[in-house]
């Protein structure tokens, strides 16, 4: 049995009141991971050698699913992914396993910003079927949530943060993002952001 949630919210004029079975947090949310990078290359010197710093994006699109909310905190499973980097093999869309490995923690107070900042543990980890790992950084603070209603959330990390998502492969057989690396030859990741927004859909 799904639990009863109030929304409120008000413009210039009118306060405006509806209750819904579904959680807010529940549904659709899509967006872009954006990060730059370079390649450390060790050369016939004996010296590593930093590339040109490069950047890349890539979209992702998940579905959430209600778990339970204790103690501030809402937990849901992460229930489906698509993503168009390779890396992740999940560029048709994947159905993920409701277990732990694959799920967020959001603030069960809205907004959460500089203000009202979200509690340590507060993000979202995929783990693909493939063995890689998706996680945004998840120490107090990291998160932003902004959106009142629950056709109008935004999830981002905190501005202040230089890298706040990580991607790694469990099975530690490719690096991220994918590429001919070697002991001698590997990215070094120097800023990463991210932004999901709620679709109405």
């Amino acid at each position: 049995m799904w639990d009863e949630w109030e929304e409120t919210w008000e413009d210039d004029e009118t306060e405006y009141t509806y209750y819904t079975t579904t959680h807010p947090y529940e549904g659709k949310y899509s967006g872009f991971f954006l990060y730059t990078y370079y390649v450390n290359t060790y050369t016939n010197d004996g010296y590593w050698q930093a590339g040109p710093e490069q950047e890349g994006k890539f979209e992702l699109t998940i579905k959430l699913d209600y778990i339970a909310k204790a103690d501030g905190t809402v937990a849901l499973y992460v229930t489906y992914a698509r993503c168009d980097d390779p890396y992740f093999g999940c560029v048709m869309g994947c159905t993920l396993e409701n277990t732990s490995a694959s799920a967020a923690a959001l603030p069960s107070e809205r907004p959460a910003n500089d203000m009202n900042p979200s509690q340590a543990g507060h993000g979202i980890a995929i783990e693909f079927p493939n063995g890689t790992v998706l996680a945004t950084s998840n120490n107090a603070g990291d998160l932003s949530v902004l959106g009142y209603t629950n056709v109008a959330i935004t999830l981002s990390n905190n501005l202040d943060l230089t890298i706040s998502w990580f991607a790694n492969d469990l099975n530690g057989s490719n690096q991220f993002p994918q590429g001919d690396w070697s002991d001698t030859r590997y990215p070094v990741i120097t800023s990463a952001s991210w932004k999901l927004v709620k679709s109405i859909y």
